[in-house]
């Protein structure tokens, strides 16, 4: 909050949000949802969340909940395009992640081979010391990233996908099919 806000008394839109206990922080990576609502969808739409941890999340484009260990990108125009979950830089996130109807009993322990055992192989992998697995499903790419001792850093679920722009799969020397198919680099059905 700024200086001219704090004395005018303006506050994000979203300060305003109630919290309600009984809706479960849930992610469905099947169906790309946070609380059953879609990326695409407004921010208003997960209200129910309570008012995000930093002050002016319309401004920023980023609706932060570091003590539940997730974030929401995007515009309010065009609505939720990314969200982030962690398990490392922070308080881990402190919902469920559904695949298929089934619980992921992901956590900062989850191995890249258990991920790649669940969903075949990755279209991309940025190999590095924190390698990062991309996923395209559909219109929506995941990134699920490690940390240096192996173990499960970060989960990003983003529409558009980076992988899906020409230039993008160009500029990294992707020569692979677009769409990939189930299995080779989109999650096995």
């Amino acid at each position: 909050m700024g200086f001219a806000d704090w004395l005018l008394g303006r506050k994000d839109p979203s300060a305003s949000w109630i919290s309600d206990p009984k809706v479960p922080l849930d992610v469905d990576l099947t169906a790309s949802t946070i609380c059953g609502v879609s990326l695409g969808s407004g921010f208003r739409n997960l209200s129910f969340l309570g008012p995000p941890e930093n002050p002016w999340p319309s401004r920023e484009e980023t609706y932060r909940w570091r003590s539940r260990g997730f974030e929401l990108q995007g515009a309010e125009k065009e609505g939720i395009d990314t969200i982030i979950l962690w398990w490392r830089d922070g308080p881990p996130f402190q919902g469920r992640i559904l695949w298929k109807g089934k619980l992921l009993e992901w956590s900062a322990s989850t191995r890249r081979s258990e991920v790649e055992a669940l969903f075949g192989p990755a279209y991309y992998v940025d190999e590095g010391s924190e390698p990062v697995l991309f996923y395209e499903h559909g219109a929506v790419e995941w990134q699920i990233e490690f940390a240096e001792d192996g173990g499960l850093n970060e989960v990003m679920l983003t529409t558009p996908g980076l992988y899906a722009d020409p230039a993008w799969r160009t500029k990294h020397g992707i020569t692979k099919p677009w769409p990939p198919a189930p299995g080779e680099g989109c999650p096995r059905p």
